[in-house]
């Protein structure tokens, strides 16, 4: 009886390593997956900073003239 239990504790521990390492890696991936969603915003602001810089540039030379 007393094996059973170790058995049973054994496996307990080998299942809850397994999964603090999936939670771990699964972690990780959305923190990858965050930080890709951030650079793509980054880059779609400047973007549009960029062509509003544009756009007033054009419209103030068209005034100017």
């Amino acid at each position: 009886e007393l094996e059973n239990i170790q058995r049973s504790q054994e496996k307990l521990e080998n299942s809850s390593a397994e999964m603090q390492a999936e939670l771990k890696a699964l972690k990780k991936s959305r923190m990858h997956n965050a930080e890709d969603g951030i650079t793509d915003l980054e880059d779609r602001i400047m973007e549009i900073t960029q062509s509003g810089q544009q756009t007033e540039n054009q419209r103030k030379k068209y005034e100017s003239n």
